[in-house]
């Protein structure tokens, strides 16, 4: 379900509307559970995203997209502030000696792969909140924060690699699309081809292309683009 919403906030063939979005996500997620909460968070992008298009594209007015963004983005951010007290609690236990089976390390993989996915969906927040408030330059320094901040998760969880991990190639693209400094993105690259390789079928070298479409995508930049070719 998670891949398939993050799918769908870039395939152009995907159309299901905001009702249908949420809907799909509370029949999978609660609204309790911090998980369950960021994902009802991402559920609203989509929506946002094609509003925010209208707007960058000149097609409508929305005066209440922004405050909606801001908000949205804001209750994200509270809730991956806990996912990471959760994760520091976990890795300040030792876990190094304990078996693959044990309950702490089983805690450390879940809260591992919740919070990096937790950072790949920031960025994804970040980057449309930035489309639309492009004068906030704190959003920028964000984004490279949760790039940052993927990079160093990719070494602890090379330990549930491959199946464990498998997750991290969706993130180190996060991590790639989340900044524009070339050292940062040249080191996410190197991960990504490291990650990839666990998996037959992602062998090679990172598609730079789908990378940059992925960006321009998030940023709504595509709206520009089509309106300029009007």
């Amino acid at each position: 379900m998670t891949l398939n919403l993050v799918e769908g906030l870039f395939n152009d063939k995907i159309h299901l509307n905001s009702w249908e979005w949420r809907t799909l996500v509370e029949n999978q997620f609660d609204g309790v559970t911090c998980e369950g909460q960021m994902m009802r968070c991402l559920a609203r992008v989509p929506d946002l995203m094609q509003r925010g298009r209208k707007i960058r594209g000149r097609e409508a007015e929305d005066p209440n997209l922004l405050d909606e963004i801001r908000t949205n983005y804001g209750t994200f951010k509270t809730i991956l502030k806990e996912l990471s007290k959760r994760l520091a609690v976990i890795q300040n236990l030792n876990t190094n000696e304990a078996s693959e089976s044990a309950p702490v390390v089983q805690a450390h993989a879940h809260y591992l792969r919740s919070y990096a996915l937790g950072l790949t969906f920031a960025v994804i927040l970040n980057g449309v909140l930035s489309a639309i408030d492009n004068e906030d330059t704190e959003l920028t320094l964000e984004s490279t924060s949760f790039a940052k901040e993927i990079l160093a998760l990719a070494e602890p969880a090379a330990r549930y690699r491959p199946t464990g991990a498998s997750y991290m190639g969706l993130c180190l693209m996060a991590a790639w699309i989340g900044t524009t400094d070339y050292s940062i993105r040249s080191v996410a690259e190197t991960a990504l081809v490291d990650y990839q390789g666990d998996f037959p079928q992602g062998k090679g070298t990172v598609p730079i292309a789908v990378l940059e479409q992925i960006y321009e995508k998030l940023h709504l930049l595509d709206a520009n683009l089509a309106n300029d070719s009007i």
